[in-house]
């Protein structure tokens, strides 16, 4: 149970993301509502201070007789009561005063404080508290009010006065009794847990139908991989209706792809290995019987050299196939710092005695050094393999020369030359094939050389050029690759 609540979900997070933006939203009305009703002069509260002054003023203005004042404003004072008490709210929240000019009171409403707040000739809103003006404050904010210390209260006022400065009506509403009124008003039932009740399950369940219905193209994707047979590599059928997910199914089609690719060659590779190991394997099988059961001298000296013979070429084929199967793996291969001079000079001091067997010349054209940054088993494959197929198929008493330099577009251009009979136009194709040997060739081999070096070259991205060899006669191989 733990498991399932803990494990990543694309539904789980949507319905995170959803609760709190739900929650933002009403935050942000909130806030949007208590300055919209608290703003200085443009609120609700103010212009509600500014209503009943007007309706005060407009009182003394139709009413100049003592008597009839009086009465008007007994009204105007009950109709104040009956406002607070049909709205809970506290009797601080809106009351006036009327004033002379020399400070003395006039009339007020019930609750309204006996003391003159503030500066009777400001005319206009500001904040008083303890009896004093508030001069940096012109607005209580939010938090203020949330904090608000009611044994010091603070008191919007209004100021607007009445027969040529003769008198001044005063209207005072306790900042206290706005939050009261904010939170009556907002806070409650009906004001904000019932409109996010209704409103949320409104927004969450269609979302969530949108979330399950539009995951379905996953879903049918995970059903279609369960339903498939161990091997099966055949691509998917890619929905025409959902776009996001047609990047996913043709990436995951060409990895299929490359993958069936690859497993095809290795199937090849596997049945052509097994093809050649046959006859080295049966030759070594021969030849060690008739070592072991021939009483005959020389006979036994001819099976012997036989059988070493063909463990040498069982022990060559062995090893190109390793080489081969160890360059496909491209993740097997480091990048650092090598110099191809250093492998040129390896390779060559290696295949020295071949060389000298058939009386072939081994050479090298290049600066002394050449540092890049490659695979060294690729680079060396690449020698490695040129040079021993100049010496096994050129002429004796040829030559064999290697060279290094840099080309004209900044590429190193490494050159295996030899002036052997070279390979006909026709068969140049088919070279590079795995287990491929042309026709007429007296020397041994398994048809790997070629193969080995395609790999490297692929696994480098590089480029592999063939041109003829030395003075017209012979083969060139040439590789480019881009070290800079």
């Amino acid at each position: 149970m733990i498991h399932l609540i803990t494990r990543p979900s694309i539904a789980k997070r949507i319905f995170i993301a959803l609760v709190f933006a739900s929650v933002a939203t009403w935050i942000a009305f909130y806030s949007q509502r208590t300055m919209a009703i608290t703003a200085p002069e443009s609120g609700s509260y103010d212009q509600l201070m500014h209503l009943y002054a007007s309706v005060i003023a407009e009182i003394y203005e139709t009413h100049p007789e003592e008597k009839e004042l009086t009465i008007a404003l007994t009204g105007l004072n009950t109709l104040f009561k009956v406002f607070k008490d049909r709205h809970r709210l506290d009797a601080q929240f809106i009351n006036f005063s009327v004033w002379s000019k020399e400070g003395v009171l006039q009339t007020k409403s019930q609750f309204a404080p006996a003391v003159r707040m503030g500066d009777l000739q400001q005319i206009g809103f500001y904040n008083v508290q303890n009896g004093r003006e508030i001069q940096h404050a012109q607005v209580i904010s939010l938090w203020n009010q949330l904090a608000f210390n009611k044994k010091e209260p603070t008191y919007r006022v209004y100021v607007q006065s009445l027969n040529q400065g003769q008198l001044y009506i005063q209207m005072t509403q306790s900042m206290n009794s706005r939050h009261d009124s904010i939170s009556a008003s907002i806070l409650n039932y009906d004001g904000a847990i019932k409109p996010f009740l209704i409103g949320f399950p409104l927004i969450f369940i269609p979302l969530l139908i949108a979330v399950y219905t539009g995951l379905k193209p996953l879903r049918l994707f995970s059903h279609e991989l369960a339903k498939r047979q161990p091997g099966d590599l055949q691509i998917l059928s890619q929905p025409h209706v959902y776009s996001e997910l047609a990047p996913v199914i043709r990436e995951f089609n060409s990895t299929l792809a490359r993958l069936q690719e690859l497993l095809q060659r290795e199937r090849d590779f596997l049945a052509d290995a097994a093809h050649e190991l046959r006859t080295p394997l049966a030759l070594i099988t021969v030849q060690s019987d008739a070592l072991i059961h021939s009483e005959n001298r020389v006979l036994r000296e001819e099976a012997s050299r036989r059988l070493t013979a063909g463990l040498e070429r069982a022990n060559r084929l062995a090893n190109q196939l390793l080489t081969l199967a160890k360059i496909d793996a491209d993740d097997a291969q480091m990048m650092r710092e090598i110099d191809v001079t250093d492998l040129i000079r390896e390779c060559l001091a290696a295949y020295f005695n071949e060389a000298k067997q058939s009386n072939i010349k081994l050479s090298y054209e290049g600066p002394n050094s050449y540092l890049i940054q490659a695979p060294s088993d690729a680079i060396y494959s690449i020698i490695s393999n040129l040079v021993s197929n100049a010496i096994r198929y050129g002429n004796a008493n040829g030559r064999v020369i290697v060279s290094l330099s840099k080309n004209a577009d900044s590429r190193m251009q490494l050159q295996v030359m030899d002036d052997g009979p070279g390979i006909e136009l026709h068969q140049q194709e088919k070279m590079f094939l795995r287990f491929h040997r042309g026709k007429d060739v007296s020397a041994s081999g398994a048809g790997l050389g070629l193969a080995i070096v395609t790999s490297a070259v692929r696994l480098l991205k590089a480029e592999l050029q063939v041109h003829t060899g030395l003075d017209g006669k012979g083969v060139c191989f040439t590789l480019l690759l881009q070290t800079e």
